[in-house]
């Protein structure tokens, strides 16, 4: 959060997208991350989250339907000049327990393509956060041609948030 605030500052636009909760084979990880949004986006963020239903509808990114089609190969575009692609999370469990493997390309041509390519393939499959005027976080999304709001976390049950709260109480958040 602090690099990203520093990034911030410096006048830079940050862009994330991830998986929805919905779209997700990791709901842990991604409780993980949810704890954030909220001053993410207070700082300026621009946050998208892959949506699984908004996705079918498109297969440019791929078939969020099955595990194997979920969102988990991680890409960055840094400064316009630099790509990042691999398996690599940006956190402690990645760094210090898992295999990964990160290739940064350095050429500003191949840089604007996959973020051209990226920011195409990602319109109508992904939800758009913003910050409600009463702090809370809404989802937006275009759905049959019409632009919806959506004031709940879309795939959020009851269930599985009580699961989440129990479960992430017992995990250290390095291990998420």
């Amino acid at each position: 959060m602090a690099m990203l605030r520093q990034v911030q500052e410096r006048g830079a636009t940050v862009d994330v997208t991830t998986n929805s909760l919905g779209a997700t084979d990791e709901p842990l990880v991604h409780a993980g991350y949810s704890k954030y949004r909220l001053s993410l986006l207070k700082m300026g963020v621009k946050l998208q989250e892959l949506g699984a239903t908004l996705s079918q509808k498109t297969s440019s990114l791929g078939d969020f339907r099955s595990s194997s089609g979920r969102l988990h190969a991680k890409l960055a575009v840094i400064d316009g000049q630099r790509l990042f692609i691999g398996s690599m999370n940006m956190d402690g469990r990645s760094d210090r327990h898992n295999t990964e493997l990160g290739l940064v390309i350095e050429s500003r041509e191949l840089a604007a393509e996959v973020a051209e390519l990226f920011r195409a393939g990602a319109q109508g499959a992904t939800y758009r956060l913003q910050l409600a005027d009463d702090e809370r976080i809404e989802w937006l999304a275009t759905e049959d041609g019409r632009d919806v709001t959506h004031t709940k976390e879309p795939g959020r049950t009851a269930g599985l948030a009580t699961r989440l709260t129990l479960m992430t109480a017992l995990i250290s958040e390095d291990l998420l």
